[in-house]
Formats: C-alpha cells, sequence, structure tokens
C-alpha cells in the first residue's frame, strides 16, 4: 500500500489524483494524509485531512500552522504504519516526517518535488543550507520524481544524489485526441486564464490590457492572492468574466471556449527559478485544447512553446500583449493562417506525444517502480 502526503486535499491536486488513478488502474492499494486548509470539509473516502485554516498566500503567517501538520503527519504515519510500506511525498513540506518514518519504521520513500524550496533565497547562508537540507533528503529517499528533467540543473542534483529517477510531466489524463478548430473573430477575441492568481504570473498586467482593449475579453478563474484584484476588474467591466474556483472539468470548458490561453511566468530577470523551470498543467492542456499558449521568454515552457510553434512568447509588460494582439487586424489577413499553423502544431503535439502519457509513465512506469521498491 501506498501513502500519499500532500498540503492539499486530493480534490485540489490534479497530479495526486493521476497517481491515485494509476493505482486503481494497477489494483494497487492506497490513502492518503492530506491538508483541508481553506476548511470546506471535502474529501475522499481514503483520505485522512488535517482541519486547519491556512488560506493560500499567505506564506510566514502560515508557520505555526506548518508546524502542527508536521507533528499531525508523523503522528498519522506511526497510527498506520502497519498498512503500507512506501510512503509518497509530494514537496519539501512533507519530508521529514517521512524520512523520520522510514528511519523508524523501515518504509520506502517517493519524493516527488512539484516546486523546489532550495531556490529563489535572497539569504545566501540560508539559500546554502536548504539546498544542502533538500539533497540529503533526495539521497535518503528511494525515488526522485520531478515534472521536468531539467529541474536537476535548477537544484544543483547530480547522478550521485539519487537513487532512482523519474521524470512525469504535468500532462491530463484525458485519452481523447486533439482536434484543431478555428472560430476566430478578429474583433471579438476571448483570452482565458485559469490557474493561481498569484504574484510573478502577469494578472496584473493582462487585467489591465483586457480593460484597456475593447475587442478583447476575458474569462477567468482561479484563487490566490490577487483575488480582490481580479474581482475588481470583474466588477466594473463586463467584458472580464470571473467564475471563483471550480473544478478541472470546468476549467477546461473555459479554455476551450476562448481563442487563447494564459500562461505568463515572470522571472524578474532570472531571479525566480521556479517560474523559470516551471512545468504548469496549462502547457499540455492548451495542446489538447489546440489553443495557442501565451506564456513568457527566458523560461522552460517558453522553450517548449517556441520549439514546437504552439503558441507565442512574450515579455512581461502590457506593451508586449498590446505589440502581440495589434498583429490580429483585418489588415493582416496572413495571421489566420499563422493561427491555423499553431493550432494544428499544438494538436499534433497532442497527439504524436501525449495522448498516451498516462498510461505510458504513470500507469506503467510509475507503479512498475514503486512495485520494484
Amino acid at each position: 500500500m501506498i501513502c500519499f502526503l500532500r498540503c492539499a486535499p486530493v480534490s485540489e491536486d490534479i497530479r495526486l489524483r493521476k497517481y491515485t488513478e494509476a493505482c486503481r488502474s494497477r489494483d494497487v492499494s492506497f490513502f492518503a494524509i492530506t491538508w483541508d486548509r481553506m476548511k470546506r470539509s471535502v474529501k475522499e473516502d481514503y483520505e485522512i485531512q488535517f482541519q486547519m485554516l491556512a488560506p493560500y498566500g499567505n506564506r510566514y503567517k502560515n508557520a505555526w500552522s506548518r508546524i502542527i501538520w508536521q507533528f499531525f503527519v508523523f503522528v498519522n504515519l506511526l497510527k498506520n504504519k502497519k498498512k503500507y510500506s512506501i510512503i509518497h511525498v509530494t514537496n519539501f513540506e512533507n519530508i521529514l516526517p517521512a524520512l523520520l518514518t522510514k528511519f523508524f519504521c523501515r518504509k520506502k520513500v517517493v519524493y516527488d518535488i512539484y516546486d523546489s524550496s532550495s531556490v529563489d533565497i535572497s539569504n545566501k547562508i540560508l539559500l546554502m543550507f536548504m539546498r544542502n537540507l533538500d539533497r540529503f533528503c533526495i539521497r535518503k529517499s528511494d525515488i526522485l520524481i520531478l515534472p521536468a528533467k531539467e529541474r536537476l540543473i535548477q537544484m544543483s542534483i547530480d547522478r550521485s544524489d539519487y537513487k532512482i529517477f523519474l521524470e512525469v510531466e504535468n500532462v491530463p489524463n484525458i485519452k481523447d485526441i486533439a482536434i484543431p478548430e478555428n472560430n476566430l473573430n478578429i474583433n471579438n477575441i476571448k483570452l482565458s486564464y485559469v490557474g493561481d492568481f498569484d504574484y510573478n504570473r502577469g494578472l496584473e498586467e493582462l487585467l489591465e490590457f483586457v480593460n484597456n482593449n475593447s475587442r478583447i475579453t476575458l474569462d477567468i478563474a482561479g484563487r490566490g492572492s490577487l483575488k480582490k484584484i481580479v474581482e475588481e476588474y470583474s466588477t466594473k467591466n463586463t467584458r472580464i468574466v470571473y467564475y471563483g474556483q471550480v473544478p478541472y472539468e470546468k476549467g477546461l470548458e473555459i479554455m476551450k471556449k476562448s481563442d487563447f490561453v494564459l500562461g505568463m511566468y515572470y522571472t524578474k530577470n532570472g531571479t525566480l527559478t521556479n517560474h523559470i523551470y516551471a512545468s504548469p498543467n496549462k502547457y499540455c492542456e492548451s495542446l489538447y485544447l489546440a489553443k495557442p499558449l501565451i506564456t513568457t521568454c527566458e523560461t522552460l515552457v517558453g522553450d517548449r512553446v517556441k520549439n514546437g510553434n504552439t503558441g507565442y512568447v512574450i515579455g512581461e509588460s502590457v506593451k508586449d500583449l498590446q505589440i502581440l494582439f495589434d498583429k490580429y487586424n483585418k489588415s493582416n489577413p496572413e495571421i489566420v493562417k499563422e493561427y491555423d499553423e499553431i493550432i494544428n502544431n499544438a494538436a499534433e503535439l497532442w497527439n504524436q506525444k501525449y495522448v498516451n502519457y498516462f498510461e505510458k509513465v504513470l500507469k506503467t512506469d510509475y507503479i512498475d517502480l514503486v512495485n520494484k521498491i
């Protein structure tokens, strides 16, 4: 049996749900210790939930609740130690109680790092401490999983630091082929953003751009620190429609109805390395939906979009958005052909590389590895 550890409910974690679906498909038993941070009281039958309010985006204000979370995890790992043999840990905030349990109870640990905690720290001494601690945790784990192999470079991890490595990209578990559909109307261009309302995601610039351009509309859904700003813009401008936090399937539906999908990851001149190496769901979702992804230059996702010609890679300002959409006008008939080429490239890449990704990587490679250890 596998015990999953995650600081969020299963209902809010697409990646975790894919692991549980892979387990079901191969008759591997599992349960999850999770944190209902917004106290919504929504959980699966197999979840053991920590109930303590800790809103997303509060960062240091959540320090005390994070400490209590560590004890909650460790106590429940010990209480259920006879049920499982493998602990699948997501991110650094869950790894320490897992490694303690490994030491005392001889369990195996899978360390799945969504975002590295040992980067983007300005204090050099603290950065060195966190990086060495993270490397120590990786060495003591039995399997290391990253959403992109390039993150090994980001974290300064070499082959001697891990036993087994598996790349699991953030690919939606969708078996349908992509079918490009061009409903572009130059006079009414529809944009969509579904995701976290965090800083350095270009949301402020996006909202300002749409607000000042009468032929652009924006459908936006999600949660996070910038929620109030999103609500203010949607209240004063009917072309900005805010849906709140929505289920995954509804998010896909919102993006499908748009002409362009937004996925900006600002790097502040190379200082936000988690953004430089971001591996967002939106990249693969844009391929499946056959929609151009608008993202940021000098990032991993930007390089992938550029290499596949599946969207647009731009800078981090309102002006960059304006320059891009100034191309989409009646006096530029070639732009429709360019749009057609992009959406066909996106669909082709999905159909060739990702349509069977779940069966190959999650259902086969991942389950084979956990069975092996």
